[in-house]
């Protein structure tokens, strides 16, 4: 009996040791995955005049408070930084409604002055709150949200903001995250300018892959995009309807491969009504470690603002972009508009083999490429198009000559010179005529440029020329 006893004592002590230093454990992983946390945005978040650092963290025994010092100071002379804070309650108690041995709650803080503000307008709610947890199988849970509000900005404009809520999912070893985003909407408006956007929709699969580049799928929404500006003399009108954006990027082997898909519905550009447009682009045998160094590079040139940096390492990159002959494909580029519709496919492929000789002479890489460009345009679209192009130089040119012409004289100017290009391009066979369509064909391979079938070696510059 005593045994027996002396058994259940040792079990209990044991239990109450392992409850006492729980907490201590849980807070010591809480502490690692929020540190871990800010490694990951300092490593793939790179914007100038940016910094987000994890600036204070006090644990205890059974919770812990940090703060996340987000500091953004702008690129013009003498300009004062502005400071954001996000502040951090951490709990190292178990969450069982969320499966979860630590949670937090996370606060923004604006400046005082911005605060005082917001405070006004959110009734003492914060403008962003993210709860997270950590759940028993390591992985990582949060939830963000943030207010409606509607606010005057200055004298005359005027901010509504229809809030956020977020969702996001990130695995104990930080190499698959999935992100799903709503926002409900905003709209600016003004006295001469107005934007909005209705119901936007955002989620991401991303694992991981090779040189820590990310790989998966992404998928963007909008119901309702518009905006409007009403400058004297500049009046613009933009409205955008069911906008969709899906991409896909796969590692396969040691090349990456990847599409994006664009497309709207019913839409308005000025005077320009458009049923719908699509467009379909895909790229494939692009070197992974070579898009990855190239990554790396252009955040480097993009922090320290230097475009030599950027344009030595494409330069240096070539040998080993160019080995695993990469190719770009316009799948399908589609409009339906009032003016006319426009349709395009477009392929262009390295189909050589790489020596040094390219590095000195970069123009030698020409005749090793693939090219098609097969186009239909509806002829009053493109005549359209022409005369917006030579409306402006025609005004330019005028004003120079100081003559004054009117708006009707600028636009009839403009009609003519358009039909006169396209009817010399008609003529010449690089347009051919299809009715209310004009239609062409671009070919280039080893050197040979041709157009509709006939060579059009002497639209090639000298330097390709020569490359040949």
């Amino acid at each position: 009996m005593m045994k027996r006893n002396m058994i259940i004592g040792g079990s209990i002590t044991a239990l109450a040791l392992i409850a006492a230093v729980t907490p201590y454990l849980v807070g010591l992983k809480a502490e690692k995955s929020l540190r871990a946390e800010h490694a990951i945005l300092a490593q793939e978040l790179v914007i100038p005049g940016l910094e987000i650092s994890l600036e204070d963290y006090h644990r205890g025994y059974l919770g812990a408070e940090a703060v996340t010092a987000i500091i953004y100071t702008p690129e013009a002379e003498d300009a004062t930084p502005i400071r954001l804070e996000l502040r951090h309650h951490i709990s190292h108690l178990p969450n069982l409604a969320h499966f979860a041995i630590a949670s937090a709650t996370s606060e923004l803080v604006l400046p005082p002055e911005i605060q005082a503000v917001a405070n006004k307008y959110l009734k003492g709610q914060p403008p962003l709150t993210i709860k997270s947890y950590i759940r028993f199988t390591g992985t990582q849970v949060a939830f963000l949200d943030s207010p409606a509000f509607k606010a005057p900005l200055g004298d005359k404009t005027t901010v509504e903001w229809k809030g956020i809520a977020a969702h996001s999912t990130r695995s104990g070893n930080s190499n698959t995250i999935t992100n799903d985003v709503t926002m409900p909407g905003a709209v600016v408006t003004s006295d001469v300018d107005g934007f909005s956007f209705n119901d936007m929709h955002y989620k991401t699969d991303m694992k991981r892959g090779s040189y820590d580049l990310w790989f998966g799928t992404s998928q963007a929404s909008v119901k309702s995009l518009q905006f409007s500006s009403n400058q004297v003399n500049d009046t613009r009108n933009v409205a955008i309807n069911d906008l969709h954006l899906n991409s896909e990027q796969k590692e396969e082997g040691p090349v990456t491969n990847g599409n994006v898909v664009f497309q709207f519905g019913k839409s308005r550009f000025d005077d320009m009504n458009v049923e719908s447009a699509l467009y379909d682009f895909e790229y494939r045998n692009f070197d992974t470690k070579t898009l990855s160094d190239l990554q790396t590079t252009i955040k480097q040139a993009y922090t320290g603002n230097d475009e030599a940096m950027l344009g030595a390492a494409i330069l240096g990159s070539l040998p080993s972009l160019l080995k695993t002959k990469p190719e770009i494909n316009v799948r399908r580029f589609e409009v339906k508009s009032s003016l006319g519709n426009f349709n395009g496919k477009f392929h262009l492929a390295f189909a050589g083999e790489w020596n040094d000789g390219m590095m000195r002479n970069p123009m030698a890489i020409l005749p090793m490429l693939n090219a098609d460009l097969d186009i239909s345009v509806t002829k009053t679209l493109l005549v359209s198009l022409g005369r917006s192009e030579m409306r402006s130089s025609i005004a330019d040119m005028a004003e120079m000559q100081g003559e004054d012409l009117t708006a009707e004289e600028i636009d009839a100017m403009a009609q003519e010179r358009a039909t006169q290009q396209l009817e010399v391009l008609a003529a010449n066979e690089y347009l051919l005529d299809k009715g209310d369509l004009y239609t062409t064909k671009i070919h280039f391979e080893k050197g040979q440029l041709t157009i509709n079938g006939k060579s059009a070696n002497e639209l090639l510059g000298p330097t390709v020329r020569s490359a040949r």
